[in-house]
């Protein structure tokens, strides 16, 4: 950036009633929890005056200390935090950096951006705020990737030049008063009719708790019922949802509003939902599907007429469509569309199960029901041998034993059998076909185009078998009725299962070339020209310690009083105590080195494989395309031992949790992070 140049920052300040508004929020709630702590600390005072005068007098000392104290902390934090606060447009994408104890610095690339929204919370809605937000195929995004505190005209102005950015245009020229008249659609006034219900449901489930005479129920129906109808009905005609020119524009909220823009690019589908009684009345929910949890929640277009419905999904299928047609498709996204397909003799290219899978044998050594019935046999025995040496229940208890294990065991072989017959795959010439029929039927077909990443692993039982597991993750998210059902899992129709290790380390290489990658490495591994820093076991360990001390603080006053109740008894268990956590602590280190000895990473031109475990394994192999974010975390332990985590996120849940090299100096930290930027940067 030339001297001349301003960043976003600058041109788009936060405003400062940002640190009185994030104050006020912090302060209430802390507040409370130390005026009820300290209450109850000050409860012998109470006692020791009258009733009334010491509770009084507790109250006037309580209320300055539990409100000026967290006010004041919170108001030093928030003015720090507004300092630190940086955002700006980069060659590499929009830099948003913040964070106070610990640091936050995220780049969002141009082409990974999937939608852009503005929110408000009360407290924004109170102070005149905005967030402003962007969202990629990962959950960091929804967590990091926003500017909160915003006032409405930057946060507009803004947000029209992170759209044009988006689209390709020019950042840093003006942002030109969009003129246009876009179709705008609104629910059908029926949806009000569905919504009421639900308030009324609430209140009068709420009427025997709350009706001690026949006063409360009255004033809830003349007073309370329509101020909820009123608050409900301006609520619903504020839905608006507009056909834009970059995407869908969705408008939710009367006294907490939040417009969202999901772009026409990275749509994928439409959904048209219509339950029962929808079909009676006539009106459809359009889910507009991207890679993004926040679009599983919020791009849902509800109450629409059978008209508005069909005539909306059509318009945005099409502009989606011609919005992807007229993107520039990346080189190696272009090249894994034209990856060789499969091909096999007499089978026109179709692998019909390349590789058994043994259920049976993943039963016997690692199902659950085998496990129950390994402890009930332990049980059997020892009840087994108090028969044997004194006659008498201990048979009963025997024999109910034995039995029970017999059933665990048989429901185990059964359930193997079951998933034998019922399991089918097959890799087809461009997707992975999983289907699990028995008295239900899934099917899923994966298109290679889709598959975030693959996953071998193996798990401590299966280990012993022999066996490893390989998982596919396309990132997609589905609504669920709550937030946390959005994140992307790998479930049973992603998974091909009880493999040979052998078979599976064949499976994964097949899958590899299927999606067009290559997973074979030349020359040293990254892992010993980067390698971790040997203090990482330490670090790791420490946490533990901290875990056991706070442990032992909270238990010291209850050993206090059994010391002086039975002091020999008090001391030994205060020693064995001490000696447990001290065996832990150094368990935990031994574990520790041994998954520092074990950890092994490395890339090349088209992947990042990463694999990580003591008494199992984890390997994951990630396409350098198909990598949203690289950023470097740390935690407060990290910042004293010098340590630095590099993570990669791409648009799954799995990723975030196992595609990160955590434990790197400094300088190899940034080695890292730079190496996996550049190549990503040449996949584009």
């Amino acid at each position: 950036m030339s001297p001349t140049e301003t960043t976003l920052l600058q041109r788009f300040p936060l405003r400062k009633i940002k640190i009185l508004k994030k104050a006020l929020g912090n302060t209430i709630s802390w507040s409370v929890f130390i005026f009820i702590s300290s209450l109850m600390v000050l409860t012998p005072l109470i006692g020791l005056l009258s009733v009334g005068i010491g509770l009084l007098a507790s109250i006037s000392l309580l209320i300055p200390f539990s409100v000026l104290l967290p006010l004041l902390v919170a108001l030093v934090y928030q003015t720090q935090y507004y300092k630190n606060y940086f955002y700006d447009l980069t060659p590499d994408g929009l830099v948003i950096g913040k964070g106070v104890i610990n640091t936050w610095r995220i780049t969002v690339p141009r082409n990974k951006v999937q939608e852009v929204y503005l929110d408000q919370d009360l407290w924004d809605r109170i102070f005149g705020l905005y967030d402003l937000h962007l969202a990629t195929a990962t959950d960091v995004s929804g967590r990091e990737a926003h500017i909160d505190g915003l006032g409405a005209q930057d946060a507009e102005t803004l947000r029209s030049l992170l759209l044009q950015w988006v689209g390709g245009s020019d950042a840093k020229s003006p942002v030109q008063a969009s003129t246009a008249v876009y179709d705008t659609f609104r629910p059908s006034m029926i949806g009000f009719v569905l919504r009421a219900p639900s308030i009324l449901l609430w209140l009068i489930l709420l009427l025997p708790f709350l009706s001690v005479s026949l006063i409360i129920p009255g004033v809830i129906v003349l007073i309370i019922v329509p101020i909820l109808l009123a608050i409900a009905y301006l609520d619903f005609k504020a839905m608006r949802y507009e056909l834009r020119e970059d995407g869908v524009f969705i408008h939710l909220g009367f006294f907490i509003p939040r417009e969202s823009t999901y772009l026409y690019r990275n749509i994928q589908d439409v959904g048209d939902d219509q339950a029962l009684l929808d079909r009676l009345l006539g009106i459809h929910t359009l889910s507009v599907k991207t890679m993004t949890g926040e679009s599983a929640i919020g791009a849902r277009l509800l109450y629409l007429s059978d008209v508005d419905a069909r005539r909306l999904r059509d318009d945005i299928l099409r502009r989606s469509k011609k919005a992807m047609s007229a993107a520039t498709v990346p080189k190696a996204q272009t090249r894994m569309a034209q990856a060789p397909v499969l091909e096999v003799p007499g089978m026109a290219g179709t692998v019909s199960m390349p590789f058994r899978n043994d259920f049976m044998r993943a039963a016997i050594y690692s199902g659950t029901p085998t496990f129950a019935a390994w402890v009930v046999l332990g049980v059997f025995a020892l009840a087994l041998s108090s028969l044997l040496s004194a006659p008498g229940p201990g048979g009963f208890v025997a024999l109910a034993c034995g039995a029970i294990a017999v059933l665990f065991l048989v429901s185990s072989c059964i359930g193997a059998i079951v998933s034998q017959m019922s399991y089918y795959y097959e890799l087809a010439r461009d997707s992975v076909l999983i289907r699990i029929q028995f008295l239900s039927s899934t099917k899923r077909q994966i298109p290679y185009a889709k598959i975030q990443d693959i996953e071998k692993q193996v798990s401590f039982l299966n280990s012993f078998a022999g066996l490893a597991d390989i998982k596919l993750e396309t990132g997609s998210k589905e609504y669920s009725g709550r937030k946390e059902g959005t994140l992307s899992t790998s479930v049973a129709n992603e998974s091909i299962c009880a493999l040979k290790d052998a078979d599976a380390e064949s499976l994964k290489r097949m899958l590899a070339k299927a999606i067009g990658v290559s997973i074979e490495m030349a020359g040293a591994p990254l892992v010993k020209r980067l390698p971790l820093d040997k203090r990482k076991p330490l670090k790791k360990t420490i946490w533990w310690v901290i875990y056991f001390a706070v442990l032992l603080v909270i238990l010291a006053p209850f050993s206090l009083v059994f010391l002086a109740l039975a002091p020999i008894v008090s001391l030994a268990v205060t020693v064995a105590a001490v000696l447990v956590c001290g065996m832990a602590v150094a368990a935990k280190y031994l574990y520790e080195v041994e998954y520092y000895k074990k950890y092994y990473y490395d890339l090349n031109e088209d992947v990042l494989v990463i694999k990580k475990g003591v008494f199992g394994s984890r390997e994951i192999v990630v396409p350098l395309e198909r990598i949203q974010d690289v950023f470097i975390d740390r935690d407060l332990l990290d910042r004293y031992f010098g340590l630095y985590d590099v993570y990669v996120s791409t648009a799954t849940a799995r990723s975030i949790l196992n595609a990160h090299l955590d434990g790197l100096d400094a300088k190899n930290a940034e080695k890292a992070a730079l190496l996996l930027a550049d190549l990503i940067a040449k996949k584009k």
